[in-house]
């Protein structure tokens, strides 16, 4: 099933008979998938979008684990030079959904004054949904997280040979150089007003 909503990419997979050895995955997304993903990630262009993995049922079917692969290109425009640039994305992920959690915090109940997470000790775990698990959602929720919210081309080159860093023409060379500390004299300047 794939359908255009939100952040254009959806494909609602069936849990009820998910058994025991799981169930395998592949998404290739649409030309017009991927228009609505570069207008929802609010990047240039997304040319090309897809995934693969695994879900699996944990502890007796109440859990749920999906794992998988995701490989992309994304054109974003650089934050220094405005000029587009494409990055490639090649990552995976994992997620984990209990059907025990009713809603974010229906498994605390209502007494609880304090809530203590340990968020390297215990893995995060989310409501399994009931219609069925949207892995166009996952899979859209990862890439926004994986992209460069300030992006910078591979092009930049600082002096040193540092790429996707600035490198100024005008930085001075020299640390002692007057140019490399703006507010030298600006203690001496404040003296003399008083």
């Amino acid at each position: 099933m794939s359908e255009i909503t939100g952040s254009g990419l959806t494909r609602v997979f069936a849990l009820d008979h998910l058994g025991e050895d799981g169930r395998t995955f592949q998404i290739e997304t649409t030309d017009i998938e991927r228009r609505r993903l570069a207008e929802w990630l609010k990047v240039e262009a997304v040319v090309a979008l897809r995934a693969e993995g695994a879900i699996e049922a944990a502890q007796g079917a109440i859990d749920v684990i999906v794992h998988g692969d995701i490989t992309g290109e994304v054109v974003q425009r650089c934050v220094v030079t405005l000029a587009p640039f494409t990055q490639h994305l090649d990552f995976a992920f994992d997620r984990r959904y209990s059907a025990r959690l009713n809603d974010e915090w229906g498994v605390y109940g209502t007494e609880a004054e304090e809530i203590f997470l340990d968020l390297e000790a215990e893995p995060m775990v989310d409501p399994l949904p009931s219609a069925g698990l949207d892995l166009g959602a996952v899979i859209a929720e990862e890439l926004a997280l994986r992209i460069d919210d300030y992006p910078r081309s591979p092009a930049l080159v600082t002096p040193e040979g540092e790429a996707g860093a600035v490198a100024s023409a005008e930085a001075p060379e020299n640390r002692d150089d007057p140019r490399s500390r703006p507010f030298s004299g600006l203690a001496e300047r404040l003296s003399r007003r008083q």
